[in-house]
């Protein structure tokens, strides 16, 4: 193991230079007519090169429709499995560095998906390779698994499940150190309300981010606002632009069907709709992520996150009540995640992270939505150290390379223990 580690610490130079090949990738979901990329070139493309760095490394790739794929090493009947993703969310606002194009500036990688999820996913494909290389005896196999729709569903992985084995144990790098444990539910809705005097209207690019820009143009005359974007799990990290410009609107004596309800009824913790809810883990948070113009109404797109002692009809119960039920539509409905404190998986991550990290620490639960949600046995797992700035779905994202380098470090112990001794 030691020899390994010290491999892991010179490999700095080759997990950026395979970051820089699946960042350069634009894999935002498109639509798609072609049975062989059923969310769109893009994202295939990605898909394609991370087989392609994986072959060259002399790993075992697998194509599962273009849905989803893996690469994988050792022997066994049974398997535990890293679960990255390729996708991306549209790139907003005006970057100081090329988003499609890795940018080093001192200890920080600049680019899309540096952070969630290409940065992580070249750390794992390096790993395998350096495990593979290392001759350490496995008695499980360990399969790194490669997603293109995280950010948009997760029909990727549902695809997995029905056409691959399940892993009995494993981690998506796609969240937050040290460990987490557990995952609040979410519900997405849309809301129409009337397009009244408003001719256009635009403000964010996905239901999961807080928009940093917003505008709306009333009877011929326009107005914006500028926001600070954040991940729609964590509105409180943000300002949303269209809160912003709602309130000015508001302020200057504007009135409609739109800056009524939104005066009414929008806030990030739930409150204006009476269902603030919270447990010991956490409490609700609402993001207004997204805003369409369409066949004379405008569509507001809700992201709610809600502790994971409840179940997704004790909001739903309460949006019946306070709304018009023809005035939304349920979009997506993800049960909470948890595992207990004492589960056996969990402690091998936290040990492990606690053995490399610099701040000790213990297991949580995230508003975030992962892969853990979506296979069983896979909790959440890093990357992002705590007390950094979470850049996920960002402007200018980036992560610390001396992160990364640690995290290799604490997967490849976690992973190869997984395969041994869990």
């Amino acid at each position: 193991m030691e020899n390994l580690l010290l491999e892991i610490e010179n490999s700095q130079d080759e997990i950026l230079s395979v970051a820089k090949r699946l960042i350069s990738i634009p894999s935002v979901k498109e639509e798609s007519n072609d049975a062989k990329m059923p969310f769109g070139k893009p994202c295939n493309d990605a898909l394609m090169e991370a087989f392609k760095i994986c072959e060259e490394y002399n790993l075992k790739t697998t194509n599962l429709d273009g849905y989803a794929g893996y690469a994988e090493i050792g022997q066994g009947e049974e398997m535990v499995a890293i679960l990255c993703h390729l996708d991306v969310v549209p790139v907003e606002g005006e970057w100081q560095y090329e988003p499609f194009n890795t940018t080093i500036v001192n200890d920080l990688l600049y680019g899309r998906g540096t952070l969630d999820d290409k940065g992580p996913a070249a750390v794992s494909i390096v790993l395998l390779k350096l495990i593979q290389e290392s001759n350490i005896s496995l008695n499980r196999r360990i399969r790194l698994i490669f997603g293109v729709d995280e950010e948009s569903g997760s029909e990727d992985i549902k695809y997995y499940r029905e056409h691959a084995e399940i892993p009995v144990a494993g981690f998506t790098p796609d969240a937050d150190f040290p460990v987490i444990r557990g995952e609040k539910g979410i519900l997405q809705v849309e809301v129409r309300v009337p397009q009244d005097n408003i001719t256009d209207i635009k403000s964010g690019s996905s239901i999961n981010s807080v928009p940093d820009h917003a505008t709306i143009t009333i009877d011929g005359k326009t107005f914006e606002a500028n926001g600070k974007a954040a991940h729609g799990s964590t509105p409180e990290a943000g300002i949303n632009a269209l809160a912003v410009l709602i309130d000015k609107l508001y302020n200057e004596g504007y009135s409609n069907g739109l800056i009524d309800f939104y005066k009414q009824y929008i806030d990030i913790t739930g409150a204006k709709l009476e269902i603030d809810l919270s447990d010991v883990d956490g409490a609700l948070s609402l993001n207004q992520g997204l805003v369409k113009l369409d066949d004379g109404f405008i569509k507001l797109y809700l992201d709610i996150r809600y502790p994971i002692t409840y179940q997704s009809n004790d909001v739903l119960d309460v949006l019946n009540e306070k709304l018009d039920k023809e005035t939304f539509t349920i979009l997506t409905i993800a049960d909470p995640i948890s595992f207990a404190s004492d589960n056996r998986m969990v402690n091998i991550m936290l040990n492990n992270y606690n053995k490399f990290a610099d701040t000790p620490g213990d297991a949580t639960v995230i508003g975030g939505g992962t892969y853990a949600r979506s296979l069983d046995n896979i909790v959440a797992f890093g990357p992002l150290m705590p007390n950094r700035e979470d850049m996920c779905h960002q402007k200018d994202e980036y992560m610390h390379i001396s992160d990364l380098m640690i995290g290799a470090k604490i997967y490849a112990k976690t992973i190869i223990e997984l395969a041994n001794e869990f």
